[in-house]
C-alpha cells in the first residue's frame, strides 16, 4: 500500500468565546435573540509529496460542501495557503453558523485522488493559542495560550515545533504553571520570518496539540486613517497608515512612501489586486471588502437570520487571490456592526487583518461600548489580530434639522477615550475615520481635518502609542490590576518586558450637543506580579519621553500611584529604566514628522 503523502498533524474543535454584552440592532427583521455562539473546526495538514495538492472535494458529515451556497449550516471553508505547497503545511477550517450536534466527520478527496477521514469531536479546548505576533525584526514569536478551563490536572507545554522542526529548546516558556489563565512563549528564531511568508506552528501540551498556520508580520503597529490621498497630512500627524475605499494607483503609493505612510488599497472589481500594486514597499495590506456583514443584509431570498455570512465565500477567494498574486502583503476585512456578534464571529478569521468601526456617538452608544465592541471582535477573530476604526467624524443632514442622539463631532475628549478603550482591548492598531469632509447626497460628512483640535489629539495620542508600539505588538490583555478609584476604568496588557495599563477616566459625560468633563483626581493602582518580571519601575507614557510615577513591590503587588487624569493615559511597568532609554531612544531615531 502506498504512503500516504499528505497527513493530519493536529485537529480540533474551536468554539467561539462569546461575550455577555448586550447588543441591539437597528433594521426591524435582524433577530434579537442572543448569540449561543458556535465554532469552527481547524485541521492542520502535512503534505510530504513534491507536488502541491487541493481540495477536490469536501464533505462534512457526509455531506458534499465542495460547492458551497449561501445561508447554509456551514457559513464557510478553505484551505489555506491553497494549493497546499508541495514539502509544506496548510490549515483547512470548516465555520459553522451553530454548533453541530455531534462530533464532525471530515473526508477530503485531494485532486490526485487520495482521501483523508478525519473525525472531530465537538469539545471546548482546554488550552486555545489566542495570539502571536512576530518581533521587530523577524526573528522572535510571541504567543499566547490561554487555558479555558475542563482539566483538574496542571497543563504544561511539552514541545514546539515550527515548519515541522523541533524548536522547543528555543522557546521560552515565561509562566510553567497557568498564571491568570495564561501561557506566554517567546520562540527564537534561527532565522527571520518574511513578511507574508506562510508558517506552521505546533505546540504540544499535556492536555493536547494546538495548530496554527500563519502569514508573518513584522513589528508595524498601524496609526491610520481614512480621508483622500494626502500623506503630507498624515505624516505631520504621525500617521503612518493611508486606508483607501478605492484601489490606488502607483503614482499615489509612491507619493505615500515618500512620506513613510502605507497603505491599504482596495482589491480591483474581480476581487484580485491590482497590477500596479503587487509587490510596492508602501502597500501593507488589501483590502477585501468594506463591511460585508452590511452588503450581507440586502441578500435577496434568504430569511434575516441566514443571510450573515453570504459574503464570506467571496471573501475567501479574494483572500487567496491576494496571497497567491503578492507573497508579502497582507490582507484586510472591515466588519461593520451588521448581525453583531456574530458577524465578527463569522468573518473575523478569513483575512490576516480584522477590522470593525464602533462609531459610538454616531450610533448613538456610550463612549464604553467602543471597548465591548473591540474586546468581542478580538475575540471573535483570535488568533488574527484586530484593529480598530473609532470616530472621528459626524454626519450633518443638509437643509434640516438631525435626528442624532449627538448631532455633533465628537469633542478631542471623546475621540481620546475612545482610541484608548480600543487599546485596552490589545487592538493590534487604530484607524480614524476620517480626515476629509465631502458632500454625500443630502449629507455632509466632516472630517478630523476641520475639526483642528480632534486632529491635534490625534497625532498626540499617536505618537504616545507610537512610544511603547513595539510593546504593545506582542502585548495580551490580563486580569492583574484592581482598582477602588471611582469613575475609573483601566484595564492591563502583559508582554514578556514590560506591563501595559490603559487607564480611562469615565466621570465625564457625553451630552446631545457638548461633553462635560471631569478629572479623576490622583488615585492608587494594585497589580499582580508576573512570575517572570519583577515591576519595580512604573512611567506615564509621554510623546517619545516617560514619566516616572511612585511605585513599590509588597508581597508580590506592584502599588502604583496615578497622576490626575483628564481623559485617558497609558502607563508602562517594568524591571528598571533601560526598557524606557531603548524605546525613547527608537522614538527619537524614527523621521521626523511634528518635530
Amino acid at each position: 500500500m502506498a504512503e500516504q503523502r499528505v497527513t493530519v498533524e493536529t485537529a480540533f474543535f474551536r468554539p467561539d468565546r462569546v461575550t455577555a454584552y448586550q447588543w441591539f440592532e437597528g433594521a426591524p427583521d435582524i433577530p434579537r435573540s442572543r448569540y449561543s455562539g458556535s465554532g469552527m473546526a481547524e485541521v492542520y495538514l502535512r503534505n510530504s509529496s513534491s507536488q502541491p495538492m487541493r481540495v477536490a472535494r469536501l464533505r462534512v458529515n457526509g455531506r458534499d460542501i465542495t460547492q458551497l451556497g449561501k445561508g447554509e449550516d456551514i457559513v464557510w471553508w478553505r484551505l489555506r495557503p491553497n494549493p497546499l505547497p508541495a514539502n509544506a503545511f496548510g490549515e483547512l477550517v470548516i465555520r459553522f453558523r451553530s454548533v453541530p450536534v455531534q462530533p464532525v466527520r471530515i473526508e477530503v478527496q485531494l485532486q490526485d485522488g487520495e482521501g483523508i477521514t478525519i473525525r472531530v469531536p465537538v469539545t471546548p479546548p482546554v488550552v486555545r493559542l489566542e495570539s502571536f505576533s512576530v518581533g521587530e525584526d523577524g526573528r522572535q514569536l510571541f504567543v499566547y495560550l490561554e487555558y479555558t478551563g475542563g482539566g483538574d490536572l496542571p497543563t504544561r507545554v511539552r514541545k514546539v515545533y515550527l515548519d515541522g522542526s523541533d524548536v522547543t529548546r528555543r522557546a521560552r516558556v515565561l509562566s510553567r504553571n497557568r498564571w491568570q489563565g495564561l501561557c506566554p512563549i517567546v520562540l527564537d528564531l534561527p532565522q527571520p520570518l518574511s513578511t507574508g511568508s506562510f508558517h506552521y506552528l505546533l505546540i504540544e501540551t499535556t492536555a493536547g496539540a494546538i495548530g496554527l498556520v500563519f502569514r508573518a508580520r513584522d513589528g508595524f503597529f498601524p496609526l491610520g486613517s481614512y480621508g483622500y490621498v494626502t500623506p503630507e497630512e498624515y505624516a505631520t500627524n504621525d500617521v503612518n497608515l493611508y486606508v483607501s475605499f478605492s484601489g490606488l494607483d502607483k503614482q499615489q503609493l509612491d507619493n505615500l512612501w515618500n512620506h513613510h505612510v502605507k497603505a491599504i488599497s482596495m482589491v480591483a472589481g474581480d476581487g484580485k489586486p491590482r497590477a500596479d500594486n503587487i509587490g510596492h514597499p508602501a502597500l501593507w495590506a488589501y483590502y477585501l471588502a468594506d463591511e460585508p456583514d452590511v452588503q450581507d443584509y440586502y441578500e435577496q431570498g434568504l430569511p434575516a437570520d441566514r443571510r450573515v455570512g453570504a459574503k464570506a465565500m467571496e471573501m475567501v477567494r479574494r483572500d487567496e487571490a491576494c496571497y497567491r498574486a503578492d507573497a508579502h502583503a497582507l490582507t484586510f476585512l472591515t466588519v461593520d456592526l451588521t448581525y453583531k456578534p456574530a458577524n465578527w464571529y463569522i468573518y473575523g478569521r478569513i483575512a490576516d487583518v480584522h477590522n470593525t468601526d464602533p462609531y459610538a456617538l454616531l450610533v448613538g452608544w456610550n463612549l464604553r461600548q467602543v471597548y465591548e465592541v473591540a474586546e468581542t471582535a478580538r475575540l471573535a477573530s483570535a488568533p488574527t489580530p484586530a484593529v480598530i476604526t473609532y470616530q472621528a467624524m459626524w454626519i450633518e443632514p443638509i437643509g434640516k434639522p438631525s435626528d442624532a442622539k449627538y448631532p455633533r463631532m465628537p469633542t478631542p475628549e471623546e475621540v481620546r477615550i475612545m482610541m484608548h478603550y480600543a487599546l485596552a482591548t490589545g487592538a493590534k492598531g487604530l484607524i480614524s475615520y476620517i480626515h476629509c469632509t465631502e458632500r454625500v447626497g443630502e449629507q455632509m460628512f466632516w472630517g478630523a481635518k476641520d475639526y483642528p483640535e480632534v486632529w491635534a489629539v490625534i497625532g498626540k495620542t499617536y505618537r504616545e502609542v507610537k512610544t511603547i508600539a513595539p510593546i504593545l505588538a506582542h502585548a495580551h490583555p490580563a486580569e492583574m490590576v484592581t482598582s477602588q478609584a471611582d469613575g475609573l476604568f483601566v484595564k492591563a496588557l502583559v508582554a514578556p518586558e514590560a506591563v501595559v495599563l490603559v487607564c480611562v477616566n469615565e466621570r465625564g459625560k457625553s451630552l446631545p450637543h457638548r461633553y462635560v468633563s471631569q478629572p479623576l483626581p490622583a488615585s492608587t493602582l494594585e497589580i499582580l506580579v508576573p512570575p517572570w518580571l519583577p515591576l519595580r519601575r512604573a512611567y506615564l507614557v509621554g510623546e517619545g519621553a516617560f514619566t516616572s510615577l511612585p511605585c513599590r513591590l509588597l508581597r508580590g503587588r506592584a502599588h502604583l500611584q496615578l497622576p490626575e487624569i483628564e481623559s485617558a493615559c497609558v502607563v508602562l511597568l517594568t524591571r528598571d529604566d533601560s526598557l524606557t532609554n531603548r524605546l525613547a531612544a527608537a522614538y527619537r531615531a524614527t523621521p521626523a514628522r511634528t518635530r
